[in-house]
């Protein structure tokens, strides 16, 4: 159980953010000159994830952590009842991806919409923005557990693939980070650990430290309110993740990775605007009908930039 706990909140984002540090994050460019970067909701502030023509702004640069302690594993015992609480949840956020390469520095906001629920079943509406900009790629994803569509309207053209083979590759993430590791879990596994958080709420007391001696828990203030974070150190890989926890509520507000890999420097995060647990879902929900008029192609990958 006690690696349950911690190991569902780390595993499967690992394995979209690894494929997508291979994958072409930033555009080819020449070298540059010697001569010359339980329902949850974020403050009003914060743009609606709901996709539109509006310009995007840039969040507020997120201050470095003061320095880190042992963590609060009480608080995280309750923060992974809340994120698993329910078998299918809605979630809007924003993703903002900025990337440095050659002295080339690229920022793009992704607004997310996706309802999931347990079972590997998720549809995401999805629309990538360049900071400042109008939406350039909008896609829509839909699983019902065995296969995957994804969708391109702009193209009029759809593919679908497994879900093992989607789940796999470089286009895992932007089903929205929080969904993907709430995606993680298997219904067996959530029950198991509900109801072991249900009946016994030392549990935590039981871990032995060696299994989150690369978890470090620490204050943190981000546009003014006040969270806690867990940091957790993927040292082989190279890449440190971030969950920042509201404690009076014990849910996920945001979540955050960053890292270097051949050369390249990758920060991805994603802001929770909403998410609710619970939601209603059709029969539809997770079933894909090409419109008429769309062809049918061999793979369609998710492009931030065309």
């Amino acid at each position: 159980m006690s690696k349950l706990l911690l190991g569902a909140i780390f595993s499967s984002v690992l394995i979209g953010l690894t494929s997508v540090s291979q994958s072409q994050v930033l555009p080819e460019v020449a070298p540059p000159p010697k001569s010359t970067i339980p329902t949850q909701t974020q403050p009003s502030k914060t743009p609606d994830a709901t996709p539109s023509n509006s310009t995007i702004t840039t969040p507020t640069q997120v201050p470095e952590a003061p320095s880190a302690t042992t963590p609060d594993l009480t608080l995280l015992s309750k923060a992974v009842g809340v994120f698993w609480q329910s078998d299918r949840t809605e979630t809007n956020s924003q993703m903002i991806i900025r990337g440095e390469q050659q002295g080339v520095k690229i920022e793009m906001s992704a607004q997310v919409k996706t309802i999931a629920q347990i079972g590997n079943k998720f549809q995401t509406q999805l629309v990538f923005t360049p900071v400042g900009s109008t939406p350039k790629a909008t896609y829509t994803i839909v699983s019902n557990g065995r296969d995957v569509w994804i969708y391109r309207p702009d193209r009029r053209q759809y593919a679908k693939t497994t879900f093992d083979a989607f789940r796999s590759g470089a286009d895992w993430l932007w089903t929205g980070i929080s969904s993907s590791m709430f995606l993680t879990i298997s219904a067996a596994d959530r029950q198991e650990m509900l109801s072991v958080l249900g009946t016994d709420r030392d549990i935590i007391k039981s871990i032995p430290p060696s299994q989150y001696k690369d978890l470090v828990g620490s204050q943190r203030q981000v546009d003014g309110q006040d969270f806690y974070n867990y940091s957790y150190n993927f040292k082989a890989e190279g890449f440190i993740f971030d969950v920042l926890v509201q404690p009076q509520t014990a849910t996920v507000q945001r979540i955050e990775f960053n890292g270097k890999v051949d050369g390249m420097n990758i920060s991805l995060s994603e802001q929770i605007i909403s998410r609710k647990p619970q939601v209603k879902i059709s029969k539809r929900t997770f079933e894909f009908t090409p419109p008429r008029g769309v062809k049918k192609v061999k793979a369609i990958d998710i492009e931030l930039f065309k």
